[in-house]
């Protein structure tokens, strides 16, 4: 696929954020993909696979994908609905028979899709989960259906939906009795193979050790971050399990909700169009396996996942042919705003600059303060503040005006009405920039320049 032009700069204004923030914030290691009607325009890594020994995080290092491993067991149950084998209003006890002796008779009443749209009721981790913080093994078979027997429902089905890994888990179940085999074999052979995803797989096996991404704690071990030991999630696989790049999770995605190879698109468009407010969250909305999250007037569907040392966001920008799949191998919740940010610059640079015109991106400018991107084009130039994961929150507009660039949006405290002068090297890209109080330049040359304003105590700057 050709890019447009809106294309090009926004990929390489995100891919120089991204780097710049990988170096600059507290994190170790992340996968980018962002996707336009299938084909993949930016696949990149960033930072650390294992912080321990510093191993470059690639494109190919599998991580923990938690929660969009949802939206795999979904697809798996819409397609053999399509092959007749079980109905999303079927009763669950009709494929697990011992619920139907549960001492809550509205178990009775459950369905799979109350199950796949968490609006069964059922309690969300059981009494002890205490296999989140992999301090014991996740549940078998055998013990999660002792916990769901154990546990009456929290509210009725088929009401608001309310969050259960224990729930979804059940699902397994149904789908190896609906298909005569193992979860694990036809969600790979139907699916995974299907269309050719490289990196998948259905939950966490030893063979796979050299290929995982480690999961980093917070840094609260005398202010560092520990890697996670890899654990297999057993009987939850189907809610949680998933071990996947951002490649293959946005090429899923895409072909989940917008291909051809996997879903009828009256089925797509079912999904798409379907979901219930989450009990208690406003504006907060679940459908079968997906969240239909707003952010601002973005209207971003998929799924988020958490597992210890990791997080993973995969979302289709509805109405628009974008993927976009974000994981991090660390605890910090900033992928969902990464991928607001980068859908929110797509946006600002359409209405910013006409196609046509000749736009150069910055890398990140730094000083004291902080750093920016600058994007410049023929008769504007946008300030993107690159400290932050929502680097257009901040954006500040120039106008040119005979051959100066000017904002009159900046504050009255800052550079209003005063000119943005760009230093450009030999090939003309843009490598300074004065504005008011802001003096910026590369990195390498501020780092280089400042050394002297941070050497030692015995070497400070004094002012004059």
């Amino acid at each position: 696929m050709k890019l447009s032009a809106y294309d090009n700069i926004v990929i390489d204004a995100v891919d120089k954020w991204l780097a710049y923030r990988f170096k600059s914030a507290p994190l170790v290691g992340g996968q980018l993909c962002i996707r336009k009607s299938g084909t993949a325009l930016l696949n990149t890594a960033y930072g650390s696979a294992r912080n321990q020994n510093k191993t470059v995080m690639t494109t190919e290092h599998l991580c923990r994908m938690a929660s969009n491993s949802k939206m795999f067991t979904c697809c798996a149950l819409l397609m053999l609905e399509r092959e007749g084998k079980l109905h999303f209003g079927d009763k669950v006890t009709k494929y697990i028979p011992q619920l139907a002796s549960h001492r809550d008779k509205r178990f009775a009443e459950i369905t799979i899709g109350d199950l796949v749209s968490h609006r069964a009721g059922i309690y969300r981790d059981g009494f002890q989960p205490l296999f989140w913080g992999l301090e014991q093994p996740f549940p078998s078979r055998e013990i999660l259906a002792e916990a769901v027997l154990q546990s009456d429902l929290i509210c009725a089905p088929q009401g608001d939906s309310k969050y259960s890994n224990l729930g979804f888990s059940l699902l397994g179940e149904v789908i190896e009795a609906a298909s005569g085999s193992s979860y694990e074999k036809w969600v790979r052979e139907n699916v995974i193979e299907k269309i050719g995803l490289s990196h998948t797989h259905p939950d966490y096996t030893t063979d796979l050790d050299g290929q995982m991404a480690d999961g980093h704690s917070r840094p609260i071990y005398d202010g560092e971050r520990k890697p996670f030991i890899h654990v297999a999630t057993n009987a939850m696989a189907v809610a949680t399990g998933f071990c996947s790049t951002a490649g293959d999770a946005s090429l899923f995605l895409h072909e989940f909700l917008a291909g051809d190879r996997l879903l009828r698109t009256d089925t797509q468009q079912m999904l798409l169009s379907t979901s219930w407010p989450v009990k208690n969250s406003q504006n907060e909305r679940y459908g079968y396996a997906l969240r239909h999250d707003q952010a601002g007037d973005l209207y971003l569907i998929g799924h988020s996942g958490s597992f210890p040392g990791f997080t993973a966001e995969t979302r289709l920008w509805n109405g628009t042919d974008y993927i976009f799949s974000f994981i991090l191998n660390t605890y910090e919740p900033a992928a969902f705003g990464a991928i607001a940010g980068i859908a929110e610059m797509y946006k600002l640079v359409e209405t910013t600059f006409c196609a046509l015109d000749k736009v150069s991106v910055s890398l990140p400018l730094s000083n004291c303060w902080g750093s920016a991107i600058w994007i410049v084009g023929n008769d504007r130039a946008l300030m993107l503040d690159v400290d932050t994961w929502s680097p257009c929150n901040r954006a500040m507009l120039f106008e040119k005006r005979g051959q100066e660039y000017i904002s009159d949006q900046a504050s009255g405290y800052r550079c209003v009405g005063e000119p943005a002068v760009f230093g450009r090297d030999a090939n003309g890209d843009i490598i300074s920039v004065t504005c008011g109080m802001l003096s910026a330049s590369s990195e390498a040359d501020f780092l280089e320049r400042s050394r002297k304003t941070v050497s030692s105590r015995d070497n400070r700057l004094t002012p004059g």
